[in-house]
């Protein structure tokens, strides 16, 4: 009776009794890390009119050959007379250039041409003979094999390789006198068409269309990007590098595959990403990489939002727990972190001896919210009395119902979450499959979704999606 009117004193002052301290608000600092991912980029320049820009490039005589002198001796009743003449030449354009792109990244030009003779002599003789001699033109081709590279500025370069394909032997005839004009024309052929490379290098290094097109790419994937779907979400690069992988000519374009590293930032919002674009870097060469993609995308759950959802479950289904002569009530729930537990503030109603004694508090329990990766779920685990209990009645009357409390709590705070994850799977999917745009196409394929175990902000809850995936081309118009 002495101990029935004591605790009938203490709670008939207010009817309120504080069970326990609120346990203090305190967080962990939450960083998203933002793993690196490497996508394939093929850049596409067009070429255009490259055999017409090759043409005016190319005279139509590429040199001519200073004179050599002969002699040439002939006897005439007996007597020897000798006179001199002399034999000049010159090198032409004898039909179109052809092109062609070789599995090697190597350009082939093939030029036709031929080396016109020309014989002329002062003396009366000579010139009789030459009358009735036709001297045919030699028939060769010339290939040229042009090699194009970037150096680190993002400008073009090109190395070439020049190769003489006779069609007929290269040696003329006139007047009996054999000339062979393979010394004569090696020298100066090599010297007129490396003229016209390096009037055509220069022409593709002043045309900074790659570094341009390159630029123009690397600023244009830093634009944050809303992607489609049920979800609002937001993502943008925050690309490292770029590096050649290969350079090729094909379809009179010059095509460049690179690989793109980045980090891929995403938010809900697009005022949750950055919007400063990083200058175009220097061109790197390295070895081909392979593509993967990877995307952290939170998802945010505030504290209001899973209080809400407890107050609509405790009003389905209302704990109230007897034992004995005491009820416990939980007639309502608040949410908030602390460090790496989530502590429930619940305002409990308790009544003993047929109501003839009752009081309101608040206990407060914590748990460490968990993922339930199967069931998409997100639960309480290792739930516990946040704090022991000060008052003396409190605790005896918890103390009794300790286990279901802790068990109804914990198993009325679930959040189910999976029609978001098969949202975001669908969204990513859809994205990946049907990668089109006004600016670029790509294709990709999710392999798979990990969830990470929940953190605690000061006003929200987040769970990490970690979405790995392949884009093994992207193609910018």
């Amino acid at each position: 009776m002495l101990f029935a009117a004591t605790v009938l004193t203490a709670c008939s002052d207010s009817g309120v009794d504080t069970l326990s301290e609120k346990p203090p608000i305190s967080v962990i600092p939450y960083q998203t890390l933002l793993p690196e991912s490497v996508v394939r980029t093929r850049l596409v320049l067009p070429l255009d009119n490259l055999s017409q820009r090759l043409e005016a490039d190319l005279p139509q005589v590429l040199f001519e050959e200073p004179g050599k002198v002969h002699k040439k001796c002939v006897r005439i009743f007996g007597k020897k007379l000798c006179e001199d003449f002399e034999v000049s030449g010159w090198v032409q354009r004898n039909g179109p250039l052809h092109l062609q792109a070789l599995d090697n990244g190597y350009l082939r030009i093939a030029l036709p041409l031929r080396y016109q003779v020309k014989v002329r002599a002062d003396g009366s003789i000579v010139r009789e003979l030459l009358k009735g001699v036709d001297v045919k033109p030699a028939a060769f081709t010339v290939v040229v094999d042009l090699k194009p590279d970037l150096n680190r500025d993002w400008t073009l370069q090109l190395s070439s390789h020049t190769q003489i394909h006779w069609n007929e032997k290269p040696v003329i005839e006139v007047l009996g006198v054999d000339i062979s004009i393979t010394g004569q024309i090696d020298k100066p052929l090599n010297k007129a068409l490396q003229i016209a490379a390096t009037k055509f290098e220069q022409k593709l290094a002043s045309d900074d269309r790659i570094r341009e097109r390159a630029r123009d790419f690397w600023e244009r994937i830093q634009q944050p990007r809303a992607l489609k779907g049920k979800l609002p979400l937001w993502i943008r690069a925050q690309p490292q590098g770029l590096s050649l992988s290969n350079l090729a000519i094909r379809d009179n374009a010059l095509q460049l595959d690179l690989s793109l590293r980045t980090m891929l930032q995403t938010a809900s919002e697009q005022s949750g990403l950055s919007t400063v674009a990083t200058a175009l870097p220097e061109l790197e060469k390295l070895a081909p990489q392979a593509s993967a993609l990877n995307v952290n995308l939170p998802l945010t759950v505030s504290y209001e939002h899973l209080a809400e959802l407890l107050h609509k479950q405790l009003q389905k289904r209302p704990i109230k727990l007897k034992q004995g002569g005491t009820t416990l009530t939980v007639n309502e729930v608040s949410l908030y972190p602390n460090n790496d537990r989530l502590v429930m503030a619940a305002k409990v109603s308790l009544g003993s001896f047929g109501n003839m004694m009752s009081s309101n508090g608040e206990i407060y329990i914590s748990g460490v919210p968990v993922i339930d990766a199967t069931q998409q779920q997100l639960k309480l685990d290792d739930v516990a009395f946040s704090r022991k209990l000060d008052s003396t009645f409190w605790s005896a009357a918890t103390s009794l119902l300790h286990k279901q409390l802790l068990e109804q709590l914990q198993s009325s705070l679930v959040y189910d979450f999976s029609e978001q994850y098969a949202d975001l799977q669908d969204s990513v999917n859809s994205k990946l499959l049907t990668g089109n745009s006004d600016e670029f196409s790509y294709r990709g394929q999710l392999e798979r979704i990990d969830i990470a175990n929940p953190q605690l902000d000061l006003e929200q809850l987040q769970i990490m999606f970690m979405l790995k995936a392949r884009v093994d081309q992207v193609e910018l118009y």
